[in-house]
């Protein structure tokens, strides 16, 4: 195991930069709901303090806004994800989609008396945490060894969790030892900015998907990546075996999807899978895990 890692150690540098957005995105989904609790949060926002109809139902709705905001930030940056990850590359769609978390983490940390301004910080975090999601998980198999890629690529559900343990710990950590005021809020809120700024200053170190590389005919480029992340020289025969893999499987790709659209996962042969996919996806979501998380 020690030689292994040893040996492999970029590869886990590279997991641990990237899956600080997996991190990031348990953060954001577990520091809210308490904060949101928080009678400095309340004060500061002119939200009703006490347990009386009116004000259950008034924080509750902003619970919701909150929750919700940052969901619907994530949904339409997974669908930019996309197209950035395959123009741009991974390592610079990650940039500037860290980037763009930063400044809405930002906003969240300057709010102050407009819960508006909590939902505006909202959405543009999840817009930067949902391109994040889609990405890294590409990025990290693209370079993660194929003996090891299963376990690394595991390592984006442990970042997660990690990251959404820690805030309920902090908030509760806060609302113990911080006296009552706007710092109180303020400071789970800003420790955000932490993993954010990390995670772009680390993607600056780091090499581009070989893989990626190799679709844009970048084939030089290509091999020395490879070979810095496997810690080799170029000339070193499994990283040759590899590249030639890597290539023979983008060349197989293209032959099979040319002239194919979104309609053939609609026909027989591809229906049930398709079918599967998204019904075994859509009762996760429905099986109301995250109204536990938040």
């Amino acid at each position: 195991m020690a030689p292994s890692i040893m040996k492999n150690y970029r590869v886990y540098i590279l997991t641990s930069v990237a899956y600080l957005g997996s991190l990031l995105f348990g953060y954001d989904t577990g520091v809210m709901g308490s904060v949101l609790a928080l009678d400095s949060f309340k004060k500061d926002f002119g939200l009703p303090i006490g347990k009386s109809g009116f004000a259950d139902s008034k924080n509750a709705q902003v619970s919701s806004n909150v929750v919700s905001l940052l969901t619907a930030g994530c949904f339409f940056g997974a669908i930019l994800a996309a197209a950035l990850n395959d123009r741009l590359g991974r390592r610079y769609a990650l940039m500037i989609f860290a980037m763009i978390f930063l400044v809405g983490a930002a906003v969240q940390v300057g709010a102050h008396h407009q819960i508006g301004t909590i939902y505006g910080g909202r959405v543009i975090a999840g817009f930067g945490i949902g391109g994040m999601s889609s990405i890294t998980p590409v990025f990290v198999s693209e370079n993660a060894p194929p003996k090891y890629r299963g376990r690394i690529a595991g390592m984006f559900q442990l970042f997660l969790v990690t990251g959404s343990t820690f805030a309920y710990w902090l908030d509760y950590g806060v609302s113990l030892h911080i006296p009552e005021g706007t710092s109180q809020w303020r400071i789970p809120v800003a420790i955000q900015l932490v993993p954010g700024g990390l995670m772009l200053i680390g993607l600056f170190f780091l090499k581009e998907s070989p893989r990626w590389l190799m679709t844009k005919g970048r084939r030089e480029e290509a091999l020395h990546a490879l070979a810095y992340i496997r810690h080799e020289t170029e000339a070193n025969a499994e990283v040759q075996h590899e590249i030639a893999e890597i290539q023979a499987a983008i060349e197989e790709e293209n032959m099979l999807t040319e002239g194919l659209t979104w309609k053939e996962c609609l026909e027989k042969s591809n229906r049930y899978r398709f079918f599967l996919a998204f019904v075994i996806m859509f009762w996760q979501q429905f099986s109301g895990t995250n109204s536990i998380g938040y």
